[in-house]
């Protein structure tokens, strides 16, 4: 007789196919978007290192734990942006790792007029390889010679793509991607019991707006924002899943201090603080809470991020010009 925890119920992924929400999602999407969208390495023109680590329902055992470190470059001469990034995600005794690498193009539509935007399309490809690992010794069952449970350490390596685009403004941005196009089946074996589990393309939509106030009654040419108000909604979706929409706005003030809400259709509450040092230095911390019944037995999740930027070309959707840290 078979038993699992109720706090690992997720592990069910491996009895039998599933079909649903298979990414780890980060809660601040500008941050990372392109983890899940490679065209958004374009919109800010900048070299940039990242840092990230999140862990999930605090009250459940073995709860999912992610990390990543990202790199992020702008080619200006070329109009082309390239990133690697690596990501660990682990839940219970199930886990992956992924190198990423994304490529995005830009493009500039019309004819702009020194000093402006204009429109721009950021077209974008990533590929990954991806190593599953399933550890058998951490089930747990009330027959350890179960023959439907995997005893064994088992792992497998799988390639996948995703490919996005995004449309930008001065003041407005349109991303589209579908991660996991391959969608091929991951297979754990030992001889004696099978699982499966069938990875299904997903589909992102992401809008944004930014509403600007100056210090003064005119603004003057080159001049930054004294405080920025940054609305977006966020829709997913994967093949027989339930559609998600997340709803977010972000105020920052004088490009230093960031504070942000938002709600998730899952019934999530979320609230970011974020502050850059020197312009080149970022701290992001989440917080989000379950707001349904379910929210005190989950626990509350919680995400910091660190970023460094190398250099910034100044022409991207907010991150102001920074000079090389390799210029002499």
């Amino acid at each position: 007789m078979l038993q699992i925890s109720p706090y690992l119920f997720f592990l069910l992924l491996f009895a039998s196919p599933l079909f649903g929400q298979q990414l780890p999602l980060s809660q601040e999407y500008q941050q990372q978007a392109f983890f899940l969208n490679p065209a958004s390495l374009g919109q800010e023109g900048v070299q940039q290192i990242q840092l990230g680590y999140k862990q999930q329902w605090l009250n459940m055992p073995e709860s999912p734990r992610t990390a990543s470190l990202a790199y992020q470059h702008w080619a200006e001469d070329k109009n082309m942006a390239w990133g690697l990034a690596l990501q660990q995600d682990r839940t219970g005794p199930s886990s992956y790792t992924a190198l990423q690498f994304s490529y995005a193009y830009q493009l500039q539509l019309g004819k702009v007029q020194k000093g402006e935007f204009g429109h721009r399309l950021n077209l974008g490809l990533s590929l990954s390889a991806l190593h599953y690992q399933l550890r058998g010794q951490d089930l747990s069952a009330l027959d350890p010679n179960d023959p439907l449970i995997i005893q064994n350490n088992e792992s497998q390596l799988l390639p996948e793509a995703a490919l996005g685009a995004l449309y930008q403004t001065e003041q407005f941005q349109l991303g589209f991607s579908v991660p996991q196009i391959l969608g091929l089946k991951l297979r754990f074996s030992d001889g004696q019991s099978l699982s499966d589990l069938r990875r299904v393309a997903h589909i992102y939509l992401h809008a944004a707006t930014k509403i600007d106030f100056y210090s003064g009654s005119f603004r003057k040419a080159g001049d930054a924002p004294k405080h920025r108000i940054i609305p977006q909604i966020w829709f997913r979706y994967a093949l027989n899943s339930p559609f998600g929409v997340m709803l977010n706005a972000q105020y920052i003030y004088d490009q230093r201090f960031l504070l942000g809400l938002g709600y998730g259709s899952e019934g999530s509450l979320m609230v970011s603080l974020g502050t850059t040092v020197k312009q080149r230095y970022r701290i992001s911390y989440i917080f989000s809470q379950t707001a349904s019944n379910l929210g005190p037995q989950l626990g509350s999740n919680h995400e910091l991020l660190l970023a460094y930027t190398l250099f910034a070309n100044g022409k991207g959707w907010q991150q102001p010009a920074l000079s090389s840290i390799w210029a002499k």
